[in-house]
């Protein structure tokens, strides 16, 4: 039984590089196709424009909440490179 992929783990590991050969293309066609997929990629892809001018690689975040805009903090912070999120 094969595990189902995390769609934020497939966007993250898209935003980061990490897909590669068949993982890569599978997820850009899927992206091609699926407009809720692309904003989804969009947003996050402009989250990350915005935390790397505030977060430096190795860096430690501190995030007071865990609503929307917390949990989309924690995830700038990780796109950003931070080595440590509190």
């Amino acid at each position: 039984m094969s595990k189902k992929p995390n769609p934020n783990e497939e966007i993250q590991g898209y935003i980061d590089g990490e897909l590669d050969g068949e993982a890569l293309k599978r997820f850009e066609e899927r992206m091609a196709s699926d407009d809720g997929l692309k904003r989804a990629v969009a947003s996050e892809q402009a989250l990350a424009k915005a935390v790397r001018g505030a977060v430096e690689p190795g860096s430690i975040c501190a995030v007071i909440g865990c609503g929307g805009v917390g949990l989309s903090a924690l995830q700038g912070c990780r796109i950003a490179g931070a080595s440590r999120v509190i």
